[in-house]
């Protein structure tokens, strides 16, 4: 292994979803789940989600940056978290996240484990820094591999070189690009598709060394 890619929301964070820290904050959890219902019934893509998601959100106000930021600092990066990105780096690999979430907060969390890369969905403003309908999909939910393949070309790894930790459905198609894939916490539909399960993220050395040996 090369390189260890993390999923965040969930995983690095308590936080299952970031978009959700900003339907509860503007107390739009109802109107944003007709959204994923959509979504999922295939009325609408990605893109439309987001869409679909930032309208909802600017409906009945304007929505700054700042707002999205400061709601985005009570979310805390998982101690743990921190810790074993030091030892990784320690021993030599390189750390990268790919989140479906919000490019605001997988920002904080890149910064927090010192990852050397990152990407995740973007949102757009307009020129005072209010929030405009839409974004940029760069990691559409259900296609976290385009992600992952992109982020190894530009680092000229293979994926038998890479390791990748999630804990949804979302990252199965992750799971299956990458050499080592990693399953975080106990949910079943996930379990055929990596080769270990971790409840802690201070089991991953062991699953590293493991692995390797």
């Amino acid at each position: 292994m090369r390189i260890v890619l993390f999923d965040v929301d969930g995983v690095l964070v308590e936080e299952k979803s970031s978009w959700q820290v900003i339907h509860r904050l503007l107390g739009v959890e109802e109107e944003a789940e007709k959204g994923t219902r959509m979504y999922m019934e295939g009325i609408i893509d990605y893109l439309g989600w987001m869409r679909h998601d930032t309208g909802v959100w600017s409906r009945n106000k304007r929505v700054h940056i700042n707002d999205l930021k400061k709601a985005f600092e009570k979310v805390s990066v998982k101690p743990e978290a921190i810790e074993i990105a030091r030892r990784l780096h320690r021993e030599g690999y390189l750390i990268g996240l790919v989140s479906a979430g919000i490019d605001l907060l997988v920002a904080r969390v890149a910064r927090a484990v010192g990852a050397d890369i990152w990407v995740a969905n973007k949102l757009s403003y307009d020129k005072a820094g209010y929030l405009v309908e839409g974004g940029v999909p760069l990691v559409p939910a259900e296609r976290k591999d385009y992600a992952v393949r992109r982020i190894l070309g530009e680092l000229g790894l293979k994926p038998k070189e890479a390791a990748f930790i999630g804990d949804s459905v979302w990252d199965i198609p992750a799971f299956i690009v990458v050499g080592l894939p990693i399953g975080f916490g106990d949910d079943p539909r996930i379990t055929p598709y990596v080769k270990y399960v971790i409840r802690d993220l201070r089991e991953l050395p062991g699953v590293l060394e493991e692995y390797g040996s």
